[in-house]
């Protein structure tokens, strides 16, 4: 958080709550542990949804390069499925490489 610049490389792959994890989901690794467990609840309007669409907010200017030559079906437990896409998308906007 006290950087110039962040330099983001997510995976791409399919993700249980969030249907996919990319660059803004990537950057909960920035967070604490105890904040990230607060992430993952049910509550209406307070879920995994509403925590992670507000990751980029207080971050330092951010280059994202999501990495898609494999993805990860139903990744990352045990029963994912790798499939060579060979995709690369690199954005300095976040939201822009996930979109």
């Amino acid at each position: 958080m006290q950087s110039d610049y962040i330099i983001n490389l997510p995976v791409l792959k399919t993700h249980i709550q969030t249907v996919v994890s990319l660059g803004i989901k990537n950057l909960k690794g920035m967070i604490d542990i105890p904040s990230r467990k607060r992430c993952h609840n049910m509550t209406p309007g307070k879920d995994l949804h509403f925590w992670v669409s507000r990751l980029a907010d207080p971050m330092p200017p951010i280059f994202t390069l999501i990495d898609g030559i494999y993805t990860n079906e139903r990744g990352p437990g045990p029963d994912g499925r790798l499939h060579r896409t060979n995709v690369l998308v690199a954005s300095a906007d976040v939201l822009s490489a996930d979109m």
